[in-house]
């Protein structure tokens, strides 16, 4: 993560991307972060207890996980 990325908590984070009911759980962001997704994990920090990441982090691992996929970006040929 670049020094230059505004911090924010994983809890803001969650609350930035849609889910199924509503938005994430801070809980998935945690995970992504400690298992990944297709073997890619999003990039945290943590700043005293509390674990933190970026908008532009969030950017990354969303791009990364998306072309890792099987199927690739939504709308790409087979």
């Amino acid at each position: 993560m670049d020094s230059t990325e505004k911090l924010i908590t994983l809890s803001a984070a969650a609350a930035l991307l849609p889910g199924r009911r509503g938005t994430v759980h801070v809980s998935t962001l945690f995970r992504w972060a400690t298992k990944g997704v297709r073997g890619v994990g999003l990039e945290i920090v943590y700043v005293g207890r509390t674990a933190c990441t970026s908008r532009e982090a969030l950017d990354r691992f969303i791009a990364a996980s998306t072309s890792a996929s099987p199927r690739g970006p939504a709308g790409a040929a087979p």
